[in-house]
């Protein structure tokens, strides 16, 4: 690589994080290239040297943002399972990843972007998505060669949906006391899901009360005739 498509290299990885750091913070639509160029320290007119259309550069930078799952799941191979989804919970649904989006996860925040996006872009978004279930379901099928695949795999995907929709909701009520209430009971719901009742059964098999305890499902006896 000769210095000139090295340096090339290096500018569209800074547009690239620029980006990133936009879309934690703004969503999609938030995500301008005027800004984001700016953002890296370049001028506008050099972003179709990289890029042949924001979309271009939006689905480089959901995949650029995405990684930010690799420090989700980093060192947990080694504890036990129940320490596992404890600190994933934890990991996740505190105060500092609610206030600090631009070093967060961008899901909460691209996620309602995708529900109007093109196809194109929603399947980017996908595959990073079961990216994310796929690092999870590693997590919590790791120490247990009895529990199904089918079963990691569907509590991977509840936990990330209760993670995502906690910290969106309390990001959206603004910093106020019911946001810090909305992180904790997100975290208690997920420990009694997914920790306390174990993870061998899948979400199908157990639900949350009204109450906020979890409840197994009863089985229903059809009436004799």
């Amino acid at each position: 690589m000769n210095m000139r498509t090295s340096q090339k290299a290096e500018s569209r990885q800074r547009i690239v994080e620029a980006a990133g750091y936009r879309l934690r913070e703004s969503g999609a639509a938030g995500t301008g290239v005027v800004e984001v160029m700016a953002d890296a320290g370049l001028t506008h007119g050099g972003f179709y040297a990289h890029f042949d259309s924001k979309e271009d550069l939006l689905k480089a930078a959901l995949q650029e943002a995405m990684l930010s799952r690799e420090g989700w799941v980093a060192g947990l191979d080694d504890m036990s399972h129940k320490k596992r989804l404890s600190i994933l919970l934890e990991r996740y649904l505190n105060p500092q990843h609610r206030d600090n989006p631009r070093d967060g996860c961008p899901v909460p925040a691209v996620a309602p972007d995708m529900i109007q996006g093109d196809a194109a872009m929603q399947a980017v978004f996908a595959t990073e998505v079961e990216k994310s279930i796929a690092a999870v379901t590693r997590i919590l099928k790791a120490d247990s060669g009895s529990r199904s695949s089918a079963a990691a795999r569907a509590n991977a995907m509840a936990a990330i949906s209760l993670c995502v929709g906690g910290l969106l909701l309390a990001r959206a009520v603004g910093d106020s006391k019911l946001s810090d209430e909305i992180l904790q009971a997100s975290r208690q719901a997920g420990e009694r899901a997914f920790v306390e009742s174990g993870t061998d059964k899948g979400p199908a098999q157990t639900g949350i009360a009204l109450d906020g305890s979890v409840k197994a499902r009863a089985k229903r006896k059809m009436p004799k005739s």
